[in-house]
């Protein structure tokens, strides 16, 4: 399991690394981008195993998927690399023309399309004032699909692991309250956008009750990627 979390880590890192030097720095300046990734991605390692520590002794499974539609679709919003440009997105085909970080929760949201109902969206402090711009991106890309399109009311620090984890908690708590969804298999967690904490945490969160999944959407491949977590079974030692 543990081999398995940190190589999905790294992917999501290289994946970051590939955008940046591609877009802004010459190529020799990969290997170091390359180091410091490594070193991000063994710390989300240790703290992964930290976590699957509290478990006992747990069989853990991770299984790569392509995610079923859902009726609820839960992701965090990264801030925009050019605003303005998110203002003229009206369709998938302009994000060919325009370089713009919001293709990925676009493409995340078209996905679970036709049974999608809502997407509820998770913000930073700088992503924050960016919803409604977000929101009507989304509405002009989807213009005949009806489903809803909210935020999260607590700015979240992408950069830390308990509020990203508690945002979903409470976000669960307030669907079952509401009756929004009535199993697990109802909904979803996207964890493209923000930092790769919020991977981290959705992974945590996921491996809490079966049923439950989250998702990624590959910068380069523009596919979605889901992973079921599954805890097999738990057990004391015989000795």
């Amino acid at each position: 399991m543990f081999i398995v979390a940190f190589s999905v880590s790294l992917s999501w890192i290289g994946d970051g690394i590939y955008e940046i030097v591609k877009k802004y720095l010459p190529e020799y300046y990969f290997v170091f981008l390359l180091t410091a990734g490594l070193v991000v991605a063994t710390g989300l390692f240790l703290y992964v195993k930290h976590q699957m520590s509290k478990l006992g002794n747990a069989d853990i499974d991770v299984q790569p998927i392509e995610p079923e539609k859902k009726k609820i679709l839960i992701l965090f919003l990264s801030h925009a690399n050019d605003i303005d440009s998110a203002k003229n997105i009206s369709s998938f085909e302009d994000f060919k023309t325009v370089r713009l970080n919001w293709e990925m929760p676009s493409i995340a949201i078209k996905h679970h399309l036709p049974a999608l109902e809502e997407v509820i969206v998770i913000t930073s402090d700088r992503s924050a004032s960016q919803f409604d711009i977000f929101k009507e991106m989304v509405y002009r890309i989807f213009p005949d699909d009806v489903f809803a399109v909210n935020r999260y009311e607590k700015i979240v620090d992408f950069e830390n692991v308990e509020q990203v984890y508690n945002s979903l908690k409470d976000i669960y708590k307030a669907l079952k309250k509401q009756k929004k969804i009535k199993r697990n298999a109802d909904f979803i967690v996207d964890v493209t956008g923000g930092q790769k904490i919020p991977s981290i945490a959705g992974a945590i969160f996921t491996l809490e009750a079966e049923g439950r999944e989250f998702q990624y959407v590959s910068t380069q491949t523009k596919k979605v990627i889901g992973f079921d977590v599954l805890v097999l079974h738990s057990s004391e030692d015989s000795s």
